[in-house]
């Protein structure tokens, strides 16, 4: 997987967490406006069906105190509470056509269809009890069923939110609408009992209900409302008329049994009806609370929606943008060290290049890499130089073995010269020795050997001089073989320090390659190009290893066939100075030999004598001639060898001299600062 992914995948995670949490916050947000802006439907309808209620409650009592009094009473009441609810519920009926009301929620449309349903009856109630056909329970449950159906309607508002401060208004309004439900219904069951001044049957029982489910709804209530609401309730419900209701209901309680209740109905109905109406400005008061509360969390929540979402929004907006710009940077970053390392190991190798150091982790890799390409440098360099050093000293040492093969050469013709010259004077000594021996066989001819012997020493005086003179250039010859060999020794020297210095460089060539491979992996994706960079340096550290081992081998070669020279050239040297030493007998014996001659001249009488002794010079002076010529031949022999030696060293140098082309043109592939 690509660093490129890997980070998107970073990122992505805790965008996608973002995206979701605000998502879910924007959400839930939406959710409580959606919620709230329901709640003040539902709190437009409470205000809407509470004015309906109240005068259908109104209308319930009426219609039971008409009923009560058989048509007697509260029928101009009745008939003015009919148009009053009539109005009211023309209103309730456009509230409904101008309201979804399927947008509130399916219960909600039940219960207010079952209401809507209720009320169609209501024309068909109205006649019954104008016309006296109908029981006065059966027209208070009437209206108790309708008013039930219209709050069941209202009590749906508490599901629709999840907001508990208003769940708890809600749930404390409805309560305080069932109360005062209640109190309508006892209104219409004393009005009826007043009317009849008596108890009909199972009154007693529902008049005893309702006061214990007003007291009930009105706990609930209480403990609910906010403090403001129960200030405001006992405030308002603090009149004469909630004490005279109370009144009324001790006297239904404690005459209920035997009726007479002497109360006038009309005057109970006015009383409670009061009380009713306080309850309606406590209802009206509650629903107004509901509502301009519920509108100010609604306004509350829909700026928290709109904050929401702007800070969801930014906050992805600028974690898209750092996220996009970190990858960038880190890719950017990674980019470029990978392009340098490619560059190294396949464009122009140019190590003079570096990254750039920034203060982050990709810098710090930068300055790793720069550290690298520090070290790599160097190293490259040293090698450079090492090379042209080598490349020159072989040069130095291919020069030198030519020097020692010409002047090989040079030494082996001058020898050859010198035994040529040996055997000649031997020939001539041999003559000497023959003519010698004729003189011992002869005096008579002693004359005139005598002058043919002068000719011949004469002759071999020469060829002793030339003899000589050939020694002392073979002497020479040697001597400058000898140096050249000495010098030979010390390029073999110089080059053995340079082979030392490029196995060091290749050394440390080859521990700063580990080192780089292990940083590679350590950096794993991006350190791929370290590792190529490695691997070839490497290469050419194990490359700079085997061709200082070979130049090892071919200087330890060209040692010993220096060794070897300088042993023949002191041989030869050696071999020279006995020469030199025999020819030096030779022109002795030969001046005495001269000498002798003379005295055989001159003292003629000695002939004998002399004979003898130039015969035993001669065939001495012949013994010489032959240690001379086996002499030069030895010499042949080790200039030979020596000629062999400095062609193997030539060979060396250039082997030498092939390397050090191989390491220069090595390290000609990269571009380096002297």
């Amino acid at each position: 997987m690509k660093i490129k992914t890997k980070l998107c995948l970073a990122l992505a995670l805790p965008a996608v967490g973002l995206l979701v949490l605000g998502g879910a916050r924007i959400a839930s947000d939406w959710r409580e406006v959606n919620e709230l802006h329901t709640v003040q439907n539902f709190a437009d309808y409470g205000v809407r069906v509470s004015c309906l209620i109240h005068e259908t409650q109104k209308e319930r009592g009426a219609t039971a105190g008409f009923l009560g009094s058989q048509g007697k009473k509260f029928g101009e009441r009745l008939a003015e509470q009919r148009r009053l609810t009539d109005a009211q519920l023309a209103e309730y009926r456009a509230f409904l056509g101008a309201c979804d009301v399927q947008a509130q929620g399916a219960e909600f449309a039940a219960a207010i269809e079952r209401g809507s349903e209720l009320l169609t009856s209501l024309e068909a109630i109205r006649e019954a009890v104008d016309g006296l056909n109908v029981l006065a329970p059966q027209a208070i449950g009437y209206y108790t069923k309708v008013n039930a159906a219209l709050l069941e309607a209202n009590g749906k508002a508490s599901a629709a939110t999840s907001v508990g401060e208003i769940t708890a208004r809600i749930v404390s309004y409805n309560a305080f609408l069932k109360s005062k439900e209640r109190a309508g219904i006892e209104r219409a069951v004393l009005a009826n009992t007043f009317a009849q001044d008596r108890f009909g049957p199972g009154m007693y029982e529902k008049f005893t209900s309702l006061v214990a489910l007003q007291a009930a709804y009105l706990d609930e209530f209480k403990a609910l409302a906010t403090p403001d609401d129960l200030a405001f309730f006992a405030e308002t419900l603090a009149a004469p008329c909630v004490e005279q209701v109370h009144g009324f209901r001790e006297l239904a309680v404690s005459r209920s049994s035997e009726g007479g209740f002497g109360a006038d109905a009309g005057v109970w109905f006015d009383t409670i009806t009061k009380k009713i109406n306080l309850l309606k400005q406590v209802d009206d008061e509650l629903a107004r609370r509901l509502k301009s509360h519920t509108a100010k969390l609604s306004a509350s929540a829909a700026a928290a929606l709109a904050w929401a979402s702007v800070l969801v929004v930014s906050l992805i907006a600028a974690a898209a943008w750092i996220g996009v710009t970190s990858v960038r940077s880190t890719l950017r970053g990674l980019r470029l060290v990978t392009d340098r390392v490619n560059d190294i190991a396949e464009g122009e190798g140019d190590l003079t290049r570096r990254i750039e150091v920034t203060p982050d982790e990709l810098g710090d890799l930068a300055g790793g890499f720069n550290a690298f390409m520090d070290k790599l440098e160097g190293t490259i360099r040293s090698i450079s130089h090492a090379a042209h050093e080598l490349s020159a000293e072989s040069e130095s040492l291919v020069a030198t073995a030519g020097g020692m093969e010409r002047d090989a050469d040079t030494s082996r013709s001058q020898t050859n010269t010198i035994a040529a010259a040996a055997e000649e004077m031997s020939s001539t000594i041999r003559q000497i020795a023959s003519s010698t021996d004729q003189l011992s066989g002869g005096i008579d001819h002693v004359s005139g050997s005598v002058g043919d012997i002068s000719s011949a020493i004469d002759e071999v005086a020469a060829r002793s001089s030339e003899s000589a003179d050939v020694a002392n250039s073979v002497n020479r010859s040697v001597s400058l073989s000898s140096q050249r060999v000495r010098e030979l020794g010390e390029a073999a020297a110089d080059i053995d320090g340079v082979v030392n210095l490029i196995e060091e460089v290749a050394e440390q060539t080859n521990l700063l390659a580990l080192n780089a491979t292990i940083e590679a992996a350590r950096a794993g994706e991006a350190g791929k190009g370290f590792a190529v960079v490695a691997t070839e340096v490497k290469e050419l550290a194990h490359q700079s290893a085997k061709a200082t081992t070979g130049i090892r081998q071919r200087v330890s070669a060209m040692q010993s066939g220096a060794a070897e020279t300088a042993e023949a050239i002191q041989d030869i040297e050696s071999s020279i100075a006995q020469m030199t030493q025999l020819i030096a007998e030779i022109d002795a014996s030969i001046h005495s030999q001269s000498e002798g001659v003379q005295a055989i001249a001159n003292v003629m009488g000695d002939s004998a004598s002399a004979s003898a002794a130039i015969s035993t010079s001669v065939h001495e002076s012949a013994e010489a001639s032959d240690e001379v010529a086996r002499g030069a031949l030895s010499i042949d022999q080790t200039v030979v060898e020596t000629a062999g030696a400095a062609k193997r060293t030539n060979d060396s140098g250039r082997s030498v001299a092939a390397m050090a082309g191989t390491l220069t043109e090595l390290t000609g592939q990269f571009r380096f600062r002297d």
